[in-house]
C-alpha cells in the first residue's frame, strides 16, 4: 500500500473508532502507545477505569498492542478520583467536593462501576 493510502486508511479507522464517543459528546484524547505499555497500565496511569477504557476503544486487541498505536482516553475535564468509603452517600460526597448531586451522577454515568446513588460500595472509584 502506498504511504498516502495508508495514512488515509489509518485516519478513517481512527475516525470510525472515535465516532461513538463523539456522538455522546465526550472528548477523546488520543494516546500513543510507548514501549512497555499495556492496556491496564495505560488506563490506570491516565485516571480511566479499565472497563471504561475498553468501552472507549471497541475492537482494540489488548494482546496485540504495538508501539505507535493510538488509543482513546476519555477524561472528564477537572475530574478527580474519589474512592467511596463505607457509609458514604452521594449528597455527602457532592457536598465535600463542592458539586451538585446531579453533577456527580453526570460525571459517573458512563462508568461501568456506576449503578446509581443507591448502590455505592466501599472502594468504588468515583469521578468528582
Amino acid at each position: 500500500m502506498r504511504p498516502g493510502r495508508l495514512v488515509a486508511a489509518l485516519t478513517a479507522l481512527a475516525a470510525a473508532r472515535a465516532a461513538p464517543l463523539e456522538k455522546r459528546g465526550e472528548p477523546c484524547v488520543m494516546y500513543e502507545v510507548r514501549p512497555g505499555d499495556y492496556c491496564y497500565a495505560i488506563a490506570t496511569a491516565n485516571g480511566v477505569g479499565y472497563g471504561e477504557f475498553l468501552q472507549q476503544n471497541p475492537g482494540l486487541d489488548c494482546n496485540n498492542l504495538h508501539v505507535g498505536d493510538s488509543v482513546c482516553l476519555h477524561r472528564v475535564y477537572g475530574c478527580r478520583a474519589y474512592w467511596v468509603r463505607a457509609g458514604d452517600l452521594c449528597s455527602g460526597i457532592a457536598q465535600r467536593f463542592g458539586i451538585s448531586v446531579r453533577e456527580l451522577i453526570s460525571r459517573n454515568r458512563g462508568s461501568p462501576e456506576w449503578m446509581g446513588c443507591m448502590h455505592l460500595y466501599d472502594g468504588q472509584r468515583l469521578c468528582v
